[in-house]
């Protein structure tokens, strides 16, 4: 569902999941749903230059860098660069390039902009961690920043609803992948089961995150000095509406 649910501080557990994550998304059809707002970002900043902050699988930042942008992937997770340099590769031209940091650091160069998608943000956890990341690449970006996280307002509050329920074929064999979200009130919860169909060994994972509104986001970015600030509710730019869009889409310009 998410891209960079595996790589945010407080996520290493979700490393050994890598694979199977990368597996579990349909990436044609997810990039071509994506890459029409991500090129009217690219356009309103003029931009040159990319960092995707929390670049999980490297998805991403591959396809920008293959629009003749500069662009460079981070990530906290030393294994998520690992699987990206060998997934994607690091060009002489310096055209794409991968670094190991989090997404509460700020970058030793500036770029045109910053993305953070994949409610990466969100699975910070706390506000404060976010409150600092949100600084660190809004000081990052120079032209326009892009923030993408689940509006999990959007969900009901109750059970887990499963996403995903498929079978993938991994290095360790066939397995089962099944993906779901929940939502207490204003927390919301990643469920991730995957199981061996040789030996039936069975791997969870559960990661909590925050649920962000529109509103907070919105100061957050006006503060970090963005004048012109944009909200959507998916990727087509719909409008947002808390009760029913699945995306909360932030934009900042400059």
């Amino acid at each position: 569902m998410r891209q960079a649910m595996l790589n945010h501080p407080g996520m290493a557990e979700f490393d050994v999941m890598a694979e199977a994550y990368d597996a579990m998304i349909n990436w044609e059809r997810r990039l071509a749903n994506e890459t029409p707002l991500l090129r009217w970002v690219i356009e309103q900043a003029r931009a040159k230059s990319v960092l995707d902050a929390a670049c999980g699988t490297g998805r991403h930042a591959a396809m920008l860098a293959s629009w003749g942008l500069r662009v460079q992937g981070a990530d906290l997770s030393a294994e998520m660069i690992e699987w990206c340099r060998g997934r994607h590769g690091e060009g002489k031209t310096g055209m794409l390039s991968w670094a190991q940091r989090s997404f509460t650091e700020k970058a030793p160069e500036p770029w045109d902009v910053v993305i953070c998608t994949g409610n990466s943000l969100a699975l910070a956890g706390k506000l404060g961690v976010i409150e600092q990341g949100i600084k660190a690449m809004a000081e990052s970006a120079t032209r326009a920043l892009m923030l993408h996280v689940v509006n999990i307002y959007g969900r009901p509050d109750g059970p887990v609803v499963w996403d995903k329920s498929m079978r993938v074929r991994l290095k360790g064999g066939e397995h089962l992948l099944q993906k779901g979200i929940h939502r207490c009130a204003g927390r919301g919860y990643v469920d991730f089961v995957l199981t061996s169909l040789q030996s039936f060994e069975v791997t969870t994972r559960c990661a909590e995150f925050v649920g962000l509104r529109r509103n907070w986001l919105e100061e957050q970015l006006r503060g970090n000095g963005f004048s012109r600030v944009q909200c959507f509710g998916g990727y087509g730019r719909q409008e947002f509406d808390e009760g029913k869009s699945g995306d909360l889409i932030v934009i900042g310009i400059r």
